[in-house]
């Protein structure tokens, strides 16, 4: 039954991975604003020469961030075949990535998931591939092998 749930879990989690990371991200982003003199405000929105690039390495890490959070908890939760999970939800996301951000033009946001994805999903499969138990080797003694 708890094998069930785990699976069940892991869409809700990469649903919640994303929102904290959006919500996160607009933390942010107020903070971003608030750094921009009074001088620079324009019917509300900063238009400081550094406050667009600032925006969109910000809009990058939290797209990275997101898919991290994503497969982390998906590896996390799967209760068996991690490997496949983790592939299958690096792939999934990036199909979304890519979709969102060609429809939206936000070309930064969608590099930063499957960059940032591409090498957390590298990084899991390794650490899976160290954890996972070597194969049995025959023991010989050496009195065997005169």
């Amino acid at each position: 039954m708890l094998k069930v749930a785990r699976w069940l879990l892991i869409l809700p989690a990469t649903v919640a991975s994303w929102y904290a990371t959006f919500v996160l991200g607009y933390l942010l982003y107020m903070g971003l604003d608030a750094l921009c003199p009074s001088s620079e405000m324009v019917s509300g929105l900063c238009v400081a020469p550094w406050h667009r690039i600032a925006f969109e390495a910000l809009v990058f890490f939290c797209a990275g961030f997101a898919a991290s959070l994503i497969l982390i908890s998906s590896a996390l939760l799967a209760p068996s075949h991690k490997r496949e999970m983790s592939i299958a939800a690096f792939a999934m996301g990036s199909i979304v990535a890519v979709i969102m951000g060609i429809s939206s033009h936000a070309y930064g946001a969608m590099a930063g998931a499957v960059i940032v994805g591409a090498l957390t999903l590298a990084l899991i499969l390794q650490r899976l591939a160290s954890l996972a138990l070597p194969e049995e080797v025959p023991v010989t003694s050496s009195a065997a092998v005169r």
